[in-house]
């Protein structure tokens, strides 16, 4: 019973492991909620799939501008451009179209996510990214600067809702009312896409896309 329950948490490896999930669990489910509540399960879905195009664009500018190898920071930035241009273009197509806002964010993710995939495909001498990794996640093979990154994301994501927990509420519930008050409706949904977005790409490295 000891090597099976206690003797894994001596291992520095699980340590991590518990330490990267915890902190993915907490401010997962903290955004979750608004999430949910805003009938936006789809979104998170979408952005954890188009994040290997902003992996593929982040190790194809370090490798070809800069000539090194993409690290953690550089990665997170082009999966966080990733994921702000996926909502963006997802906003675009539901406002001009008759096109309903889950129907866009299906065609947006699975397009994005395949332009990723062909990305990966073709600059595959520059793009060293292990795709079953990436889908699939690795919680046991988390390094020291992606519990950093996500610890910050965390404590990022955590203090916005926290200071703008009203703001938010009200939008949520009855962004009628909220507009008619003056709040900036439309500001605060794409702060709140914003956050999702950071949470998904900090966690994506620890339990991957699907």
């Amino acid at each position: 019973m000891y090597n099976l329950l206690i003797a894994p948490l001596t291992e520095t490896y699980f340590q991590k492991a518990l330490i990267g999930g915890s902190i993915v669990a907490i401010v997962a489910g903290v955004v979750g909620c608004l999430v949910v509540l805003r009938r936006m399960a789809f979104l998170g879905d979408a952005l954890s799939h188009a994040m290997i195009a902003g992996v593929a664009g982040g190790y194809l500018v370090m490798k070809l501008l800069f000539d090194a190898e993409a690290h953690a920071p550089g990665m997170l930035l082009g999966s966080l451009l990733a994921a702000i241009t996926t909502v963006a273009l997802i906003s675009f197509v539901s406002r001009i179209s008759r096109v309903k806002e889950d129907t866009a964010i299906g065609i947006m993710y699975t397009g994005i996510f395949a332009l990723g995939v062909v990305a990966v495909s073709i600059f595959r001498h520059y793009i060293h990214i292990d795709l079953m990794h990436f889908i699939m996640g690795d919680i046991l093979g988390v390094a020291d600067t992606d519990l950093w990154v996500s610890a910050f994301v965390a404590a990022l994501v955590l203090s916005i809702l926290i200071m703008f927990f009203r703001h938010f509420q009200l939008a949520t519930f009855d962004p009628v009312m909220a507009a008619s008050i003056g709040l900036p409706v439309l500001l605060i949904d794409y702060i709140l896409t914003t956050c999702v977005s950071l949470v998904v790409v900090s966690a994506v490295s620890m339990v991957g896309v699907i």
